[in-house]
């Protein structure tokens, strides 16, 4: 679970530049936090144990993988633009 929020920081920050990588990762992360959690509320529930939390974090992990697919257009269009900027000379580094 700490290599899969490690993983959401580091697709934030590339997704804040407008990286493609980063909502796929952001996407990837989020949805095997989802398949965690979900499972570990299974295996609360059958042993007659509540805790809110996976549920909770189960819900966040979706918004943040349905935001992340939200922006894969957006990002591919900004690394054509990035591409076709660089290729016309222009590299800004961004």
């Amino acid at each position: 679970s700490i290599a899969c929020g490690l993983a959401l920081v580091f697709g934030a920050s590339r997704l804040r530049r407008m990286r493609s990588v980063g909502a796929w990762l952001i996407a990837a992360a989020g949805g095997g936090i989802l398949l965690l959690n979900a499972l570990w509320s299974v295996l609360v529930a059958v042993g007659w144990l509540f805790t809110p939390l996976p549920f909770a974090q189960c819900a966040l992990a979706t918004v943040a993988s349905a935001l992340a697919i939200m922006s894969f257009a957006p990002t591919r269009r900004a690394d054509a633009a990035r591409s076709r900027l660089g290729s016309s000379g222009l590299d800004l580094g961004l």
